[in-house]
C-alpha cells in the first residue's frame, strides 16, 4: 500500500493486453488487487475504442471480471478502478488494451482470362492479338504482372520473347498450332 495525503493506493492489475482475431469477437478481462485480503468495489470503463458504429457490449462492469462481446476490428483501452468497500480513500487503477484484428482473408489466386480463348488466323493474315485485361483478382486488386509463355509453336517460329503486358500482339505467324500460357 502507498499512502499519499490521506489516501492509500492498492496495487491493481487489469491483466495482460489481449489480442483476438475476428470472427472471434469476445474476450474476458480480470482485475487483480494486492492486498487481496480486503473487500473491493470494481468499476470498469471504456477509455478509447475504434471509430466503428458498433461499440460492443460489456457485462460485469462492477465486478472483478468483465466479458466484452460484439467487438469490432481496432484497438480498445479499458480502465478498472478498484476501491475498498469500507474506505473510499483506499483505491487504485489499471488499464488494459484489447486489440481486435480483422478476419484473415482467404486469398485465392487471380484468374487468367484470355480473349479470344481460341483464335484462328488465316493466311495472308499473319498477326493476331490476345487480350488478358479481363483477368481478375478475388480482392478487386489490379493484376500487377502478366507473364506469357509459348508452350507449343511451329518449327522455325522464334518470336517467343513476349512483353509482360495484358495484351499480346503475335506477328509474323507461321502456319501451324500455337499454344500459349498466361500467368497473372
Amino acid at each position: 500500500n502507498e499512502s499519499t495525503g490521506g489516501s492509500t493506493h492498492v496495487v491493481v492489475s487489469a491483466g495482460r493486453n489481449q489480442t483476438i482475431q475476428l470472427p472471434k469477437d469476445e474476450v474476458t478481462l480480470s482485475a487483480f488487487v494486492l492486498p487481496s485480503s480486503q473487500s473491493y468495489k470494481y468499476e470498469w470503463q471504456l477509455i478509447s475504442r475504434p471509430t466503428s458504429q458498433d461499440i460492443g457490449n460489456m457485462e460485469g462492469a462492477n465486478t472483478y471480471q468483465i466479458k466484452l462481446s460484439h467487438l469490432s476490428a481496432g484497438n480498445y483501452t479499458f480502465e478498472v478502478m478498484v476501491s475498498d468497500t469500507n474506505d473510499k480513500n483506499v483505491f487504485g487503477t489499471s488499464t488494459v488494451n484489447v486489440t481486435v484484428l480483422p478476419p484473415k482473408r482467404n486469398n485465392k489466386p487471380p484468374l487468367a482470362v484470355i480473349k479470344p480463348a481460341n483464335s484462328t488466323v488465316q493466311l495472308p493474315n499473319k498477326d493476331t492479338v490476345l487480350d488478358a485485361s479481363f483477368s481478375t483478382d478475388d480482392n478487386n486488386n489490379k493484376i500487377v504482372k502478366y507473364e506469357w509463355q509459348a508452350l507449343v509453336v511451329p518449327i522455325g517460329y522464334t518470336n517467343t520473347n513476349f512483353p509482360p503486358n495484358p495484351t499480346l500482339q503475335l506477328k509474323d505467324l507461321l502456319p501451324g498450332l500455337y499454344q500459349l500460357n498466361l500467368t497473372v
